[in-house]
């Protein structure tokens, strides 16, 4: 994860206190995931340890985070992540709240006070009834600071005809508070075309956008090329082993 004394992070703990949408293109690896869970860490020490000399509007009681994971997997991944720096996160899948109904907890509820710093879910998830409920409460639009959106460079592509809901996450943008700060994470943004694509798809003005770009080269990776020696029939395979 970035180090949150970078300037880099203090750049993104500006846009978030400022509620100015945000769009971070960075490598793979970087540390992306910070810029969705960092802000809810400082918030939470400052509400322990106040200072009166930072220039904060305001200080939610139970800051939270509200992020749309393109892949379910790696919300799973995410979540198990955050959770390593001592905040409650959780993937709201039909699994989680299967889960949670077995244990005689109603996770929805638990979402709606607030209980859990961090909820990643799925576009579809965000759309439905249920979400939609979670995010009219009074209580829980007070405590959203962030609304991120990971692996924002598919959101144009798959919502053209594969995931056509992704269409809705700008309108449902506009019914955020006006603290709730918008972060979009991708590691394969272009800086063109894709880039005011995005910006048309969420309806942003270019000006009132803050854009941190940062190179997106591995110079520990690279591309290897092999004949196949063996058929593709199982789970093994050993002309990749080397």
């Amino acid at each position: 994860m970035v180090e949150w004394t970078s300037p880099h992070s203090g750049r993104l703990l500006g846009t978030h206190s400022a509620g100015t949408p945000t769009i971070l293109i960075a490598s793979t690896g970087w540390g992306k995931t910070s810029a969705f869970f960092g802000p809810i860490l400082v918030l939470r020490h400052l509400i322990k340890n106040p200072r009166p000399n930072l220039n904060i509007p305001r200080l939610p009681r139970k800051p939270v985070a509200l992020v749309v994971t393109l892949l379910i997997e790696l919300g799973y991944a995410h979540s198990l992540e955050i959770k390593e720096y001592g905040l409650k996160a959780i993937c709201l899948t039909a699994e989680s709240l299967h889960a949670a109904s077995k244990e005689g907890r109603n996770l929805l509820q638990e979402i709606r006070r607030c209980e859990w710093s961090i909820v990643l879910l799925s576009a579809e998830r965000l759309v439905s009834r249920e979400v939609d409920t979670i995010l009219r409460d009074s209580n829980f639009q007070a405590n959203l600071i962030v609304f991120g959106i990971n692996k924002t460079h598919l959101l144009v592509p798959w919502g053209k005809d594969f995931r056509k809901v992704y269409r809705q996450i700008a309108l449902l943008r506009f019914r955020l508070p006006d603290h709730t700060a918008l972060v979009a994470a991708s590691a394969t943004l272009s800086e063109e075309d894709d880039y005011v694509a995005l910006l048309a798809a969420l309806k942003l003005d270019a000006n009132e956008v803050h854009c941190i770009r940062l190179s997106c080269k591995r110079p520990n990776v690279r591309a290897v090329f092999r004949y196949l020696s063996h058929t593709l029939g199982s789970y093994q395979f050993p002309d990749t082993k080397y």
